[in-house]
């Protein structure tokens, strides 16, 4: 494997893998939050390694998912919210003293956490929505909690139901002058007893459909103005003393800004994670191929349809070179992702350990890594499914990586309102190429129809794949890991 891993011992890579290969198979959801607190008290896994120890971090979800297929998709879903979403948040956007007392708090007493952003009418739009309130006390020694109204009550909160404590984002009000969304650490229930605590209601949403049917202890969270500390509130960039409102670095910075990093690393853990438990999937079915007939997909690298075909020789079904065949195919795609996505991961680890924003350009990697790693798993294992008459266990998990911070075509959709901002500055030609073609089928849908801007995009759908398609190409290419394997790293 590709990895740059050495640094981490081989005692910590064996202690880990006996701990995840203890866990019961198939867990309920209340089994499965039960075992994250365990694995979280093992302290193998920090939670400041997401910062610190970046490498050891996305090594742990790498292996995690090597055993999804056996404990199930839920745990390695809640995982992932736990250490990226929710710690992640608080090293984050934590001072350095909230940062290293959550992480000495968790050492004695583990906590189980979520992450409460989305509200009920935002829609897809969360960042921009956010009307949970969290004002300034009067006596101001501690914030006032409220859930002004239904519609903005945090819905779907994975394992919400389950949570010991919650990284809510809430519009911060001091002196009656709003400051925009803020990260405040709130604990949800009562240490001893475990029972949710007064002015905190809680309702089970069930299973998300783009879940794939998982059970996440989704909730539905109102506060009923809820007093909760000054010290609650993460403050490495915005500082509340003595009343007054002041940016410790001198600067300031959209917290949603900081919050949305948090999708770079979830991205890339989703991209890895489904890379990982494909080749494991691979490598067990390669042990019973000969004798069977086999559905060889043309693994390519549109996203808008899947590719594949039957192969039926000579009136019997496909023979045991074709099954090779399809194999090496495979074999080789994956090594080419996992590739990719090693490359992204050492430039990302090097902007989590500085502390910055990655480049525009890596992020776009990231993306196009997400959307290429899932949508070719998903490709690869829905052949092995119906060549090997295989249970069809554990393709949720696929499922979940699929919308892991943001859909395949939604993020598709991104990478092309990005290009057509900038005219595709930077781009190779085919990239341009296809911006051309999207901007001219545009005008003519607009002067065809009197459309505004946004109707026309909606209706050149297919031409705003084709930019996707090409800017997808064009960063592979860039990384020397073309999945066609024509471009071998």
């Amino acid at each position: 494997m590709p990895y740059q891993d050495h640094s981490i011992s081989s005692l910590w890579k064996r202690e880990f893998n006996e701990t995840i290969a203890d866990l019961d198979d198939n867990l309920s959801p209340r089994r499965a939050a039960e075992s994250l607190r365990f694995v979280i008290g093992t302290g193998l896994l920090a939670l400041d390694d997401i910062q610190n120890e970046p490498e050891k971090f996305f090594l742990a979800h790498r292996m995690l998912a090597k055993h999804a297929h056996r404990i199930g998709s839920g745990f390695c879903a809640r995982f992932a919210l736990h250490y990226n979403l929710f710690a992640g948040s608080v090293m984050a956007l934590g001072s350095p003293q909230q940062a290293k007392q959550f992480v000495l708090r968790n050492e004695i007493r583990p906590s189980l956490g979520c992450f409460a952003l989305t509200e009920q009418r935002a829609g897809d739009q969360s960042s921009f929505m956010v009307d949970t309130v969290a004002e300034l006390s009067q006596d101001e020694k501690s914030f006032v909690l409220h859930t002004p109204y239904d519609t903005a009550a945090k819905t779907w909160i994975a394992q919400g139901l389950v949570a010991d404590e919650a990284i809510v984002i809430a519009n911060m009000i001091v002196h009656n002058h709003s400051y925009g969304p803020q990260a405040f650490l709130v604990r949800l229930r009562d240490e001893k007893t475990g029972e949710l605590l007064d002015r905190i209601t809680m309702l089970d949403m069930g299973p998300r459909p783009e879940d794939g049917g998982l059970d996440l202890n989704n909730a539905r969270i109102t506060f009923d103005h809820l007093r909760i500390p000054l010290s609650c509130h993460l403050c490495r960039y915005l500082k509340i003393q003595n009343g007054t409102v002041r940016h410790p670095l001198a600067k300031k910075i959209r917290i949603m800004d900081i919050i949305g990093q948090r999708t770079y690393t979830g991205r890339l853990t989703a991209a890895q994670s489904a890379l990982t438990y494909t080749r494991r999937k691979l490598e067990r079915t390669s042990n019973r191929m000969e004798g069977r007939m086999c559905w060889t997909p043309l693994v390519t690298s549109n996203r808008q349809q899947s590719r594949t075909r039957k192969i039926s020789p000579s009136g019997g079904g496909a023979n045991l070179q074709v099954s090779k065949a399809f194999l090496s195919h495979a074999f080789v795609t994956l090594d080419n992702l996992d590739s990719l996505a090693a490359k992204i991961e050492a430039e990302l680890c090097q902007c989590q350990l500085r502390a910055i924003t990655p480049k525009d350009r890596l992020q776009q990697a990231i993306a196009v890594a997400k959307v290429e790693a899932v949508e070719t798993c998903i490709e690869i294992c829905a052949s092995l499914h119906d060549q090997q008459n295989d249970p069809h266990k554990g393709e949720d998990f696929l499922l979940c990586c699929k919308y892991a911070e943001g859909d395949s075509h939604t993020l598709m959709q991104k990478m092309a309102r990005d290009l057509a901002r900038t005219g595709g500055e930077g781009s190779n030609w085919q990239v341009k190429a296809a911006l051309d073609d999207l901007k001219q089928e545009m005008i003519y849908v607009q002067m065809g129809s009197g459309c505004k801007t946004m109707q026309a995009w909606e209706r050149c759908g297919e031409q705003v794949y084709t930019v996707a398609e090409a800017h997808i190409e064009s960063v592979l290419l860039s990384y020397g890991c073309l999945v066609n394997g024509q471009n071998k790293p």
